[in-house]
């Protein structure tokens, strides 16, 4: 499916998801359609319910930056010498990664570089190539 929409997204005019895109309902005020005010009343009460869903669960992108993120040569590392487990890191991620430092490879991350703004101790967490 993911490949489908990438596909698709590539060789058409518009995206193949822009008629339902909640984005697209809310910023540009076309609220025309049934199934368009279906899917934006949808987007904003599973919003309410679970940070970050359509993200997590239904944007391609986000699946293609997951791929990604387990093959990717530029990848977070956390010196586990240095380490004070302090949570910091895992209290500011935005995608709300479970068990950081442990899991900060995850494929959910989006490298927001929070982790490396809000470790305390220096040089614990770093952005590396390799």
């Amino acid at each position: 499916m993911l490949a489908a929409i990438v596909v698709a997204s590539t060789m058409a005019v518009y995206p193949p998801l822009r008629d339902i895109c909640p984005a697209r309902a809310i910023f540009g005020f076309h609220w025309n359609t049934s199934l368009l005010g279906v899917v934006l009343i949808l987007f904003i009460l599973t919003s309410m319910l679970v940070k970050r869903f359509s993200c997590k669960y239904l944007c391609p992108m986000g699946a293609v930056l997951a791929i990604f993120n387990k093959i990717s040569p530029i990848h977070i590392t956390v010196d586990q010498h240095n380490c004070t487990n302090c949570g910091r890191c895992e209290a500011e991620c935005p995608v709300d990664i479970p068990a950081i430092p442990e899991n900060i490879r995850s494929a959910e991350c989006i490298r927001c570089l929070e982790c490396i703004e809000t470790c305390a101790v220096l040089e614990t967490v770093e952005l590396r190539l390799g």
